[in-house]
């Protein structure tokens, strides 16, 4: 099965100020030893950081968002492929995966307010 795509008319650039990286990496796995220190160990052998921003958009754009979360990601289950903010790098194409389904808010007439924390691989 093929990963889906974030869809082209939606925005992916945060909007400004709310771009925060939550984790750059997951936390390793630590085993308590008998004698002496820890072991620590990574988890997967891919990095997997957690990022969480807010997106502005149209109400039109807040309906397509929300159909592609609850029919081609199941209601947000299934990872997909979106571009994502790298500092210093700019927009990288990545897969990710929602932490917790995102919802649309009114952030006034014009535009809604879409804060999503999301797991990327690769980053």
């Amino acid at each position: 099965m093929a990963i889906p795509t974030w869809p082209v008319g939606l925005p992916s650039r945060p909007r400004g100020g709310t771009f925060q990286i939550v984790k750059p990496f997951r936390e390793p796995l630590r085993t308590e030893m008998d004698e002496g220190e820890q072991r620590a160990r990574p988890l997967t052998s891919v990095r997997v950081a957690t990022l969480s921003f807010n997106l502005f958009m149209t109400p039109a754009q807040a309906v397509s968002f929300l159909d592609f979360v609850e029919t081609t990601l199941i209601d947000g289950t299934l990872k997909f492929t979106m571009p994502v903010l790298k500092p210093s790098v700019g927009m990288v194409e990545r897969t990710v995966r929602f932490v917790s389904t995102p919802q649309p808010r009114d952030y006034s007439v014009l535009y809604y307010d879409v804060p999503m924390t999301i797991d990327v691989w690769s980053w």
